[in-house]
């Protein structure tokens, strides 16, 4: 499941580092809140730093940037940390509780998902 380029996170997608040419976010639709959550901190800490990567990786969320000033970095790697670790208690796939769970089908697979979704990737 791919967010990539969808309208509803446009104010992300508009921070995307202009040089990086993969502009879009990789992972599911159920971690929306969690991502619209995070750039709001991290705007507000520094609203010129740039996103560049935001990913599903081993079932949580990777929230990648670069801050516009090394003095915010700290500060924003601790709010980036924060929600990614809470991913992995959010269903990737629609939002409600989840754990990480190891997929069925894919012995080293893992993903954040609730009951309802397990077993269907």
């Amino acid at each position: 499941m791919y967010i990539m380029r969808d309208e509803a996170f446009s104010d992300i997608l508009n921070q995307w580092d202009k040089d990086n040419t993969w502009q879009f976010i990789d992972c599911g639709f159920g971690w929306g809140d969690i991502l619209r959550k995070c750039h709001a901190e991290l705007l507000a800490i520094d609203p010129h730093y740039e996103v560049c990567q935001i990913k599903e990786k081993f079932g949580m969320l990777r929230y990648y940037f670069n801050p516009s000033k090394p003095e915010y970095s700290r500060k924003m790697q601790d709010v980036a940390f924060r929600y990614e670790s809470e991913s992995q208690y959010v269903c990737e796939v629609c939002g409600e509780p989840g754990e990480l769970r190891n997929a069925r089908n894919k012995s080293l697979y893992v993903k954040t998902v609730c009951d309802i979704h397990y077993g269907k990737d």
